[in-house]
């Protein structure tokens, strides 16, 4: 069976991570990223789990919207945001809002 997205906050011991778009994406999930750099294109090959923690890189809206694009074009699974931190504290609503818009899967993981 494969792991979609949407599986992620039903496996125990991560009930902490919230989908917040992307409830019917299809893609499934081949292996996780940590993206810490500004480019997604170029490392990807399809099925990831992008993460991204803001340690290295902050993002604008505009980026994090790039982001989606590139993941998409990727077939990345989707992309979980780490927040309630120093490095990123919330998920822009233009990104849910451009990520919903897409179907792409967008979740959250507080620190």
């Amino acid at each position: 069976m494969a792991l979609r997205a949407r599986d992620i906050p039903l496996i125990a011991g991560l009930g902490s991570i919230k989908l917040l778009t992307g409830e019917h994406s299809q893609q499934a999930i081949r292996w996780p990223y940590l993206a810490e750099n500004r480019e997604l294109a170029p490392w990807l090959v399809g099925g990831e789990l992008v993460f991204v923690t803001g340690i290295n890189l902050q993002r604008s809206e505009q980026e994090y919207c790039q982001l989606i694009d590139e993941a998409l074009e990727k077939s990345a699974a989707g992309i979980v945001i780490l927040t309630d931190s120093e490095f990123i504290d919330h998920i822009p609503a233009g990104v849910l809002d451009y990520a919903r818009s897409k179907h792409f899967a967008i979740l959250e993981q507080p620190y």
